[in-house]
């Protein structure tokens, strides 16, 4: 992949990060001239139409997002196999990185990066958006020590496709709010939950609710207690234990209303921190002190019977009395629905599982033939779907690279689909002997290594070679060469004079035409060829309707003119000198 140019402008310099959706490529974009991380779609999910329409979407909507804790996210490309998207680049680490290595930080460190993550997902809520996966992972600590979160709003991709769900799935568990799991969509309150799950790890170097599986963390969200903080770590304070409990809260309502809300909380205290002030006040500010209920129900003297209305405050209040003993009524009454509802989903799973199609081995196919990769797949119940070519020095033309799911890592069900990637070939070739074929030979042979014929080829006289035949080439036969180069030849005019205009004399040539209308900007690129060789005179980008006008120096009476759009060739043209250039 590196030093692969994509959707022709996107030049793969170097891998980042692979996840469970995307693989990151640091890239440079030789249009605009600078430097973007490509997130390439894996998974296959390339082919996935909803997935893919649901992205498109999703970045057309995002682009209104400009803050700078932000992730931006450039374009969707779409068109390219495999599809991805042209993004923001930064250099730094994640907080995953991050957390792995130091266990834990700091009370002030960890509050001086949560506020600012908390004020990109602010950033993000004002726009309409919920981040729907915060974690460590989409967290990019950068050494200017400011942070950029990353794959703001794409869960509504991830939603659309069960692929991508499960692929995702395990890297969001940890930090799902416990009624994602329900049938909610994302929303403010999950998004605080999350940010409340992030603040308990940095602070404690342990996730509050650890488990081996998706449904183990799912049910320890739904019903399991959480240890304090301050058993964890001594030295966070009470007022920041209470800030992350209520965030963590598994009924939504109990956490805060809004991410402004808690930057307010989070933001007096990380002052308070820095001048040395109490760490300590209300964190439920709109709480009200109730007054005291009364020791009995009072008594009329008419009537010795307790009053009505009293008789129901005491009922109230004793209520109350029941609940500071034991577990609340409508706690318990979640807890036990929970613990009934994940119990029918264990059910559930067990009779789905039952039924599902056996699992069987996946054979090892990498370095065969895609025919006889698809016939070794077929003995095992499988079948063979291509996703994308990728070139490799390593595997042979039409051989696979790779395939998911792997051979000896993990199982599939039979009837299920194996992806492969296939190989171009090398990133070099070997330039073919095209002396004494005519041009339209020359011209298919190249092809068949992705090497390219020049347009205009020279024709010179020989004595031994036939008319309209190849005489010689530049690069030589056998020279091992990049893929989609281009090949300059000299054809043969038979035995006679040509006459080959060579001077030394300098003149001006003009050329001007006028882009066509469009949508979006075009990179223009033009060759010139004189007497003496081929030069680029210009390449750059301009908009649709442009007018474009160049001036070119070069040798002998004439010279010809190509121009590409977009690195396609678009037209060729032969003008005459129009002022000769004194020295």
């Amino acid at each position: 992949m590196i030093g692969t140019v994509l959707g022709g402008r996107y030049e793969v310099l170097q891998e980042a990060e692979e996840g469970p959706i995307f693989a990151s490529y640091r890239a440079r974009d030789r249009v605009a001239n600078r430097e973007v991380r490509l997130r390439i779609v894996t998974q296959g999910l390339g082919d996935d139409v909803e997935f893919t329409s649901g992205l498109k979407t999703i970045v057309e909507r995002l682009q209104v997002i400009t803050h700078p804790g932000v992730e931006r996210i450039y374009q969707w490309e779409g068109t390219n196999r495999p599809p991805f998207l042209v993004c923001e680049h930064f250099a730094g680490v994640t907080l995953e990185d991050r957390l792995r290595r130091l266990s834990s930080f700091s009370v002030s460190v960890t509050l001086a990066t949560v506020i600012q993550v908390a004020e990109a997902v602010s950033a993000l809520h004002q726009a309409g958006f919920a981040h729907g996966d915060i974690c460590p992972a989409n967290v990019i600590c950068t050494p200017q020590d400011t942070i950029k979160l990353a794959l703001g709003g794409l869960w509504e991709a991830y939603a659309r496709s069960e692929r991508a769900g499960k692929a995702v799935l395990r890297g969001m568990a940890p930090s799902m709010a416990p009624e994602l799991n329900t049938g909610t969509l994302p929303n403010q309150r999950t998004d605080i939950y999350a940010l409340g799950v992030m603040l308990y790890e940095m602070l404690s170097g342990r996730k509050p609710f650890p488990g081996d599986s998706t449904m183990a963390i799912a049910a320890k969200h739904a019903s399991g207690d959480v240890i304090s903080l301050r058993q964890l770590n001594s030295s966070v304070p009470a007022a920041l234990d209470d800030v992350v409990r209520r965030c963590i809260s598994k009924n939504p309502f109990d956490r805060y209303n809004s991410v402004d809300q808690l930057l307010g909380d989070l933001k007096m205290l990380h002052e308070n921190l820095r001048f040395g002030r109490p760490l300590a006040w209300p964190t439920k500010p709109n709480a009200v002190e109730e007054e005291p209920p009364p020791v009995a129900p009072t008594m009329s003297v008419v009537n010795p019977k307790p009053d009505p209305k009293n008789a129901a405050a005491e009922r109230k209040r004793q209520r109350k009395e029941r609940s500071r003993d034991g577990v609340p009524g409508w706690l318990a009454f979640i807890a036990i629905f929970t613990t009934l509802l994940g119990l029918a989903a264990v059910g559930g799973w067990w009779a789905f599982n039952q039924n599902k199609p056996p699992l069987v081995d996946v054979p090892n196919i990498v370095g065969k033939n895609v025919t006889e990769a698809a016939s070794e797949l077929k003995k095992s119940g499988l079948t063979l779907k291509q996703v994308r070519e990728d070139y490799n020095d390593k595997f042979g033309k039409g051989t696979i690279i790779s395939s998911d799911p792997a051979a000896g890592r993990e199982r599939a069900r039979e009837g299920s689909t194996v992806y492969v990637v296939v190989s171009r070939g090398g990133l070099t070739v070997e330039v073919p002997d095209l002396k004494g074929k005519t041009v339209a030979q020359a011209r298919a042979l190249l092809a068949e290594v992705n090497l390219v014929l020049d347009e205009n080829p020279t024709r010179v006289r020989s004595t031994d070679v036939g008319e309209g035949k190849i005489v010689n080439q530049n690069p030589s036969a056998g020279v091992q060469i990049s893929r989609d180069s281009r090949i300059n030849v000299r054809v043969s005019a038979g035995n006679r004079n040509v006459p080959t205009g060579r001077s030394t004399e300098r003149f001006l040539y003009r050329v001007a035409f006028t882009l066509p209308e469009g949508d979006s900007p075009i990179l223009v690129r033009i060759e010139m060829t004189d007497d003496r060789e081929t030069n680029t005179v210009l390449e750059e980008e301009r908009e649709p309707g442009d007018r474009v006008e160049v001036e070119a120096e070069g040798v002998g009476a004439q010279a010809t003119f190509r121009v590409y759009y977009n690195d396609e060739l678009k037209g060729t043209k032969t003008v005459k000198a129009e002022t000769e250039v004194t020295r």
